[in-house]
């Protein structure tokens, strides 16, 4: 069982980065990155792709990053009035989630279901770093 829960932990991270390469919106018939939330102008939306990303990278090795994918879409998803001009006389645009959006939501729920602590990946890694440090240092 711990083995498969380790395998949902790099699919979810593999799942989450793929959906970055997705459209998120697709807005008046165009489709719209994640990393177009730079548009929308300065502050915390600024952090959305990093969220994501950092989520993704982080699911490979505990669940948590699911929680931080989770995050980050829900900052996206807040972010959107602004980008519709809403509270002004401005006519709301055709607007649809793309396939990113739900791609990343499957990913995040994957990684949920992962284990809390990949600690066999982490031990591998290290493991390889410290054998690729001791052959620098010969």
């Amino acid at each position: 069982m711990a083995t498969i829960r380790q395998l949902f932990n790099i699919i979810g991270g593999i799942v989450t980065i793929t959906s970055t390469a997705l459209p998120w919106r697709i807005l008046d018939g165009i489709s719209r990155s994640v990393f177009e939330v730079w548009n929308f102008g300065f502050g915390l939306v600024l952090i959305i792709p990093f969220l994501i990303l950092f989520g993704a990278c982080f699911s490979v090795l505990s669940r948590y990053g699911g929680a931080v994918t989770i995050v980050g879409t829900i900052a996206y998803v807040a972010s959107l009035p602004g980008e519709f001009g809403l509270g002004s006389n401005a006519t709301p645009s055709i607007s649809s989630f793309g396939v990113g959006y739900w791609t990343v939501w499957a990913g995040a729920i994957i990684s949920l279901v992962g284990r809390s602590w990949n600690t066999r990946f982490l031990g591998k890694l290290f493991s390889g770093l410290m054998k690729s440090r001791g052959a620098e240092n010969q």
